[in-house]
């Protein structure tokens, strides 16, 4: 006869080893945004959704059509003190935007790049595509960089921003 506490301590192992293999996926649920001189925020996803939206649409190469929606980066780095008008020139042309993934990966963007005066780039931070949350293994935060043939830094999974400062 099997001792009933042998079944319940073999159930446990059984059920404790199948957890184990259970993939677990860490997502960030809110965006830290640290300015250059130490001014930080956090955003929520409804912080982040409640900000003034841009829309990128992509076409795949198989031909899918792909609508990306999020506030841009340069609104975002605003937040935390980016500088903008007439203080946006000399030195400050050297400030980058380093985005920061769950994974450690990391890709920067160059703020004139995605300044409306200069690049004009609409980057967004993509919090929804196709009007759905992003993939889960893409978000909940993408950057997309529109006309980027090679999308090495459509970041995805971004726990970060930061204004970063290059060269001396």
């Amino acid at each position: 006869m099997v001792n009933a506490n042998f079944i319940r301590g073999t159930m446990r192992l059984r059920i404790a080893g199948a957890l184990l293999l259970v993939p677990l996926t860490v997502r960030a649920q809110a965006l830290e945004l640290v300015g250059e001189k130490g001014v930080t925020r956090t955003l929520s996803v409804a912080e982040l959704g409640a900000l003034p939206q841009s829309e990128v649409t992509v076409t795949e190469k198989e031909g899918a059509r792909i609508v990306f929606r999020g506030p841009t980066l340069r609104s975002l780095v605003n937040l935390v003190g980016a500088p903008t008008g007439h203080e946006f020139r000399g030195p400050n042309m050297l400030l980058t935007i380093l985005a920061t993934a769950t994974d450690g990966y990391r890709a920067a963007y160059m703020l004139a790049e995605v300044d409306e005066g200069f690049g004009n780039k609409n980057a967004i931070l993509a919090i929804s595509q196709d009007d759905a949350e992003l993939p889960a293994k893409d978000g909940p935060f993408r950057v997309v960089m529109p006309g980027e043939e090679h999308r090495a830094r459509w970041i995805r999974m971004v726990k970060s921003l930061s204004l970063v400062r290059v060269g001396n």
